[in-house]
């Protein structure tokens, strides 16, 4: 009794640590400069305190993460679904616009104008005129020159978000904290893999969430390390210049081969158990309904839950196959780029279309081709 309660009040301890010690986590605070960790620790304290029953402040953790950045709205989708299963009453969610007006208030004190305010996430977004910086998503395969239509991207996610607002309504399943951290690490996991013009930090929140998710679900101690890896991979790649054996298109199959599996599996655990009560019984919690499963119905449901994943692989890879051709930029010279942590370092025309907007290639090569020395 003593020691495993001795071990259970390590638990946390050891979590933190994995977190700080996460190489990107090192990579891109310490060495990138990024302030991606401040919004995310907002998010993880809306999943605390939406764990511990504190509904207001877990909306109010969120307002704040999104007033240091945009990229907080990965973890929208999972306040809608919170809603959809009465986790949260919607009226909550009016508080996070007016966190976030507040959070405006000092700057527009100091002298910058309220429109500015307002309007600079609107204009940050149209800072890059591509469907993927380096991220290493479904874009991967869509050629740029497709780009004007980015709006259909959108229009998608918003489309697969309201496909699971509709299927987490149906389900009669309760919802346990396990759940809870599950689908927060999903929707912050799925949004950047199929929104457009997102940079290869946008998982660094994801990269985070999911070692919560292995030490709530220990089976699932590999995902922290698939998801870092392949953060880790585009992280070489933009500081340090590195490619890793495969070109980035055939990396972005990875994620969707873990967002097939996870899909499933939250699929099975909201429907199974109502299955089951069409055949008589009484829908039974997560708990019960995993003890109740016989051993030959695990192991079919591992069956298709390995196709899923195997068919989810070989579509991205065929896809990555196909279309790499099309989205690799053309041309080997290289550019010097001055600052950053390489500082003036020689870097290939190639990395530098995914670095750089591409209506200032012509501009940064012109002004290149000027510097002394």
């Amino acid at each position: 009794g003593g020691g495993g309660g001795g071990r259970r009040e390590l638990i946390p301890a050891a979590a933190a640590l994995a977190v700080l010690f996460a190489p990107t986590v090192l990579l891109n605070a310490a060495m990138w400069g990024q302030c991606d960790s401040i919004y995310t620790s907002f998010l993880l304290a809306t999943l605390y305190f939406l764990l511990s029953g504190r509904k207001v402040w877990a909306v109010i953790a969120f307002g704040l993460a999104l007033s240091f950045k945009l990229q907080a709205m990965f973890l929208a989708p999972f306040l809608l679904w919170m809603v959809a299963r009465k986790v949260i009453e919607l009226r909550y969610l009016l508080l996070i616009p007016v966190v976030w007006f507040v959070c405006l208030i000092p700057a527009w004190i100091i002298g910058r104008p309220i429109d500015d305010l307002m309007t600079a996430y609107l204009e940050q977004s149209r800072t890059y005129d591509t469907l993927s910086a380096n991220a290493p998503n479904m874009y991967q395969w869509i050629p740029d020159n497709l780009y004007d239509y980015y709006a259909v991207g959108i229009a998608f996610a918003a489309a697969v978000v309201l496909v699971i607002f509709w299927a987490l309504r149906r389900s009669q399943m309760k919802i346990s904290n396990d759940l809870v951290v599950f689908l927060g690490f999903y929707s912050v996991l799925i949004m950047p893999y199929i929104l457009p013009k997102m940079h290869d930090r946008y998982f660094f929140s994801a990269d985070v969430m999911s070692i919560v998710l292995a030490f709530y679900y220990p089976r699932y101690c590999a995902v922290p390390m698939v998801i870092g890896c392949i953060s880790l991979v585009t992280y070489m790649k933009y500081l340090f210049g590195l490619q890793f054996i495969l070109p980035l298109s055939w990396w972005a199959a990875v994620p969707l081969g873990l967002i097939a599996i996870l899909g499933w599996k939250l699929w099975s655990i909201f429907y199974l158990p109502r299955a089951a009560g069409r055949m008589g019984a009484a829908a039974p919690d997560e708990h019960e309904t995993l003890v109740a499963h016989s051993r030959a119905r695990r192991r079919r449901r591992a069956m298709r839950l390995a196709l899923a994943c195997a068919a989810g692989l070989a579509i991205g890879l065929a896809a990555g196959a196909a279309l790499s051709r099309y989205v690799a930029p053309t041309g080997s010279s290289p550019t010097a780029i001055s600052g950053g942590p390489g500082g003036g370092r020689e870097v290939p025309e190639a990395a530098l279309r995914e670095i750089l907007p591409r209506r200032r290639i012509r501009h940064a090569a012109r002004l290149s081709s000027h510097r002394p020395g």
